[in-house]
């Protein structure tokens, strides 16, 4: 097992180092505006309420991330009662028809007037280690960038459903107002590390971290060592809202009313 180089050092020469990990990432992804790794980093480490819950701007790479666009894609499917919804380690039929229908534990609805229509559900950038290990090896800096900050996430959609035209059985449906938005926990697991390419890498400066090595091992024990200091603390991060405009998501669709559920 690699040495912790950080384990017996000041608290405040690990901040500081944690700091410049931030700034490091930030500008090792000159083409994402921004990246979001290096800015949750150094929100922690700035950071001295747990309970707090910091807003960001959701960037181009998210939004357009493969991973957000079958998440939507997913959400899209459980408003047309295509796929069930999963609730409460639960899943079943939601959205829709079951209001067109009137079932049970649904208001009916007249398809006369819009619906609004809510749902949210896990993103997951990386669920296995293959797909971890593809997107370190071969993974554009965005995928980087989102496995480093946010990984699994709460993904959830807003929309607006209206009925354009019912011809027999078939009713047609359009979308309107498809706004997304993220949420998350950023903090630790105290007993995992991860190695990262060291921001002191060949350093003059005073306290800086093993100028010597190009990649140094960082044990999140430190990470809690901060946050016992009150040096650091975890928080709530909330994505604002953005608009959805991606065809495959917001286009029209048909719903059979009378399929059976």
């Amino acid at each position: 097992m690699a040495e912790d180089h950080l384990k017996n050092l000041p608290l405040d020469q690990v901040a500081g180092w944690y700091r410049r990990l931030a700034d490091a990432w930030s500008a090792s992804m000159p083409d994402l505006h921004p990246p979001l790794a290096g800015a949750f980093l150094r929100a922690w480490v700035d950071n001295r309420n747990p309970k707090a819950a910091i807003q960001f701007d959701a960037p181009p790479h998210l939004r357009t991330s493969s991973a957000v666009l079958d998440t939507l894609q997913f959400h899209r499917e459980v408003f047309l009662t295509i796929r069930k919804a999963r609730i409460g380690g639960s899943e079943k039929w939601a959205g829709l028809l079951p209001r067109i229908q009137g079932a049970a534990g649904f208001t009916k609805w007249d398809m006369k007037t819009e619906l609004p229509l809510e749902y949210e559900s896990l993103c997951d950038i990386a669920p296995n280690v293959l797909s971890i290990a593809k997107i370190q090896r071969l993974g554009s800096s965005g995928d980087r960038d989102l496995l480093g900050s946010l990984r699994g996430f709460q993904l959830k959609s807003r929309a607006v459903a209206f009925a354009t035209q019912v011809v027999g059985n078939v009713v047609t449906i359009q979308f309107r107002n498809w706004t997304c938005s993220a949420s998350d926990r950023y903090d630790w697991n105290y007993d995992e590390h991860f190695t990262v390419v060291n921001p002191d890498y060949q350093s003059q400066a005073l306290g800086a971290v093993r100028p010597q090595d190009q990649t140094l091992t960082v044990y999140h024990s430190n990470a809690k060592r901060l946050e016992d200091a009150a040096k650091a603390a975890p928080f709530d991060v909330i994505l604002r809202p953005w608009p959805v405009a991606e065809p495959r998501i917001v286009g029209p669709a048909t719903i059979d009313t009378t399929r059976r559920l």
